[in-house]
């Protein structure tokens, strides 16, 4: 072999070997041919998918209460008959009660308020707030407890402006469908009659002037005549156990709106309702 054919051999093959780490430092490297990704073919938990997540506009299903909620105004109509207190107390048509006195007067008032209720099936759990507004007017009170009757020796009470009662407490009511709601187009309307018991409280307002019998004159001609009044009645208790027995008629109108019509015993005689919504 000649010196200038080896010589230019071992030119190539110098240059061959330093053109491999050349071509190694050419050739893209792993972490550079997954940064240039495609970056849909990222990870599904990758940082750009959970904010779209929170972002997202679809309702979160959340587990479905098992009771309902109400809130309601309620009216009632209240009254104490007068044949039940003809059992304590005389009236005019009672003989040998002094026409003069006039009639006995009669216990009657209206009830407002509000509840809020805890409904479950068929169960009513009510709590209630009421204003009990007395409608009793001043009269004579002559009571049937005395022997020899003595119809000159009651009492002439004259209620004050404000007289009246506030009242809270609690109810239950059970519902037995006669209509259900889902029978009904759209849900539209349920019937359901409901009865139940409650007990409460009632703080008396206001007080009761009293003009008794004194020096041969009857308490109501000294009221009459403008005497001033010998004080106010001393009742024995100011709260009173206000017991309830009801009974009457639910009706529902779609989902929310809830009209109650009952009546029954509310320490008298009731008859009123109630308008609620439920949530």
């Amino acid at each position: 072999m000649t010196p200038g054919i080896a010589l230019f051999l071992g030119l190539a093959g110098t240059g061959a070997a330093h053109a491999e780490p050349i071509a190694e430092l050419a050739s893209p490297s792993p972490v550079a041919q997954d940064a240039s990704a495609d970056p849909q073919d990222a990870p599904d938990d990758s940082p750009q998918d959970l904010l779209e997540d929170i972002e997202s506009d679809e309702p979160i299903e959340r587990e479905a209460r098992g009771y309902q909620m109400q809130v309601g105004l309620r009216y009632r109509r209240y009254t104490i008959p007068d044949a039940l207190m003809d059992q304590w107390y005389f009236d005019i048509d009672d003989d040998g009660y002094p026409s003069q006195a006039g009639k006995r007067p009669s216990i009657a008032g209206n009830t407002y308020g509000f509840e809020f209720s805890f409904i479950e099936a068929r169960n009513n759990h009510i709590i209630w707030f009421e204003y009990l507004d007395s409608e009793m007017d001043e009269g004579y009170w002559d009571d049937r407890n005395e022997d020899p009757i003595d119809h000159l020796d009651g009492h002439y009470v004259l209620p004050s402006d404000n007289f009246g009662f506030i009242l809270f407490g609690y109810d239950y009511l059970h519902e037995v469908p006669i209509v259900r709601p889902d029978q009904t187009h759209n849900k539209a309307f349920g019937l359901s009659f409901v009865v139940g018991a409650g007990l409460g409280l009632g703080i008396m307002l206001g007080e009761l002037e009293n003009w008794k019998y004194a020096s041969g004159t009857p308490g109501y001609l000294r009221y009459q005549n403008g005497d001033p009044a010998d004080g106010v009645v001393d009742m024995p208790l100011k709260a009173w156990p206000w017991l309830t027995f009801q009974a009457g008629f639910q009706m529902l109108f779609g989902e929310r709106v809830a009209l109650r019509l009952e009546g029954g015993v509310h320490n008298g005689l009731f008859y009123g309702g109630t308008l609620g919504v439920r949530f």
